[in-house]
């Protein structure tokens, strides 16, 4: 079966985030899972912290981090 999913995905950081990678590993073991993630989570102004990244790197073909919240046309993007 093919699935795709939408929302934040390693390198960003979170709890969320964490969870969308231990959702995508469970799935892939018995389906075609593919990733659209976001490419920032905040505007760098409003973000409180350091980073908005960790140090944890997913190497899949199938993860595109193409969404910025902020610009709706990206959005437009994934659709297509």
């Amino acid at each position: 079966m093919k699935i795709v999913t939408i929302g934040p995905f390693p390198p960003l950081r979170g709890g969320i985030s964490d969870f969308h990678y231990a959702l995508f590993k469970q799935l892939s073991k018995n389906n075609d899972v593919s990733v659209i993630n976001f490419k920032k989570l905040y505007p760098n102004i409003l973000f409180p912290g350091k980073t908005q990244y960790q140090d944890k790197k997913v190497n899949n073909d199938n993860v595109y981090s193409v969404i910025n919240p902020i610009n709706i046309f990206t959005w437009f993007r994934v659709k297509k």
